[in-house]
């Protein structure tokens, strides 16, 4: 390989290229492999000028240069690589390396976009929301890019349908995209199946379809997956009647910052649900929540509040103050 390298094969340069990048039966040195890729960008190789704008706007074995990386993109998109149209696409989209312009970002986004490349499609479906050029309206794109495997296409396309954003609202639509997405491994989607077998919400109540995709979910760690799988719990619906394994549920979720399982344990430490009463702990949660914009939360955190002592009152703020959600 590195014979044919040397000879000037530009194949085998690239593949080179890769390999020290990507650690490929090769130990990585961007330094080679910036070499190679250089080497190939030199027989203008599109590949090869793709791997030189990826170590430019990523700092790999050179510093972050977006001008410079945006120029090899340029030229190995106007070759028809389609990764580099799609870089092209980010670039004017976000202004790096070049003035932001929405109409240039459509177009090569579009290139990418024919060329079957999910994630501009995705991207369209932004560029529709974010400025005035709107060709296409954002869910046509995202239920294109959907239909090309992208699980946050399928799930924003979801939203819509469920919110009646931008189309009509439609409750069975939006689970049958929230469906596709969560079948994708999304675990935000799979959090609005089981809410939507929870509630029959677009279709019919199915309880143990519900736990099956929270548990799902929660094994994902998503805080709204956690949250819903408690509330099955709390209520004993597809599970056993376990408060303290909602209330468990509750903790874990309220931790990564989910408003409602905020909300949720102030309830529990209030009225003692799979836990002793405790009105300071309900009060800290109430609060928390209140700063999540839960509704009623501001509302019960000062009800709980009347019921603390002074000493109380300074240890709960103390805990607030303190408080932070756990990074995701």
């Amino acid at each position: 390989m590195s014979a044919a390298a040397e000879q000037g094969l530009v194949r085998a340069q690239v593949d080179l290229a890769w390999r020290y990048r990507d650690a490929n039966q090769l130990a990585v040195d961007y330094g080679k492999s910036l070499r190679w890729f250089n080497a190939a960008a030199a027989q203008d190789d599109p590949k090869g000028q793709l791997g030189v704008g990826y170590a430019y706007s990523q700092g790999l074995g050179v510093p972050v240069d977006h001008v410079k990386a945006f120029g090899f993109f340029l030229k190995a998109a106007r070759q028809g690589q389609v990764n580099a149209e799609f870089n092209m696409g980010l670039y004017y989209d976000s202004g790096m390396g070049v003035e932001e312009d929405c109409a240039r970002a459509e177009e090569w986004y579009r290139r990418a976009a024919d060329q079957g490349y999910k994630d501009a499609m995705f991207n369209l479906g932004w560029l529709a929301e974010k400025c005035a050029v709107r060709t296409e309206q954002k869910a046509q794109w995202w239920r294109k890019a959907a239909e090309h495997g992208h699980d946050t296409a399928a799930r924003n396309l979801g939203m819509m349908y469920r919110d009646g954003d931008g189309v009509p609202q439609d409750r069975q639509e939006a689970f049958k995209w929230f469906l596709k997405s969560a079948q994708m491994g999304n675990a935000v989607a799979q959090s609005e199946v089981g809410f939507a077998y929870s509630f029959g919400s677009g279709v019919v109540t199915d309880y143990e379809q519900a736990a099956r995709w929270l548990r799902i979910g929660a094994s994902q760690k998503d805080p709204g997956s956690l949250c819903n799988f408690g509330v099955l719990y709390y209520h004993g619906w597809g599970v056993p009647h376990d408060e303290r394994e909602a209330l468990r549920l509750f903790l874990e979720s309220a931790n990564l910052g989910s408003g409602h399982a905020q909300f949720n344990l102030g309830v529990c430490y209030r009225d003692g649900q799979g836990t002793e009463r405790d009105p300071l702990a309900s009060y800290v949660w109430f609060s928390i929540a209140a700063r999540e914009q839960f509704p009623l939360a501001q509302n019960r955190a000062d009800t709980m509040r009347k019921l603390l002592t002074p000493a109380q009152i300074a240890e709960a703020d103390r805990r607030l103050a303190q408080w932070k959600p756990i990074a995701q």
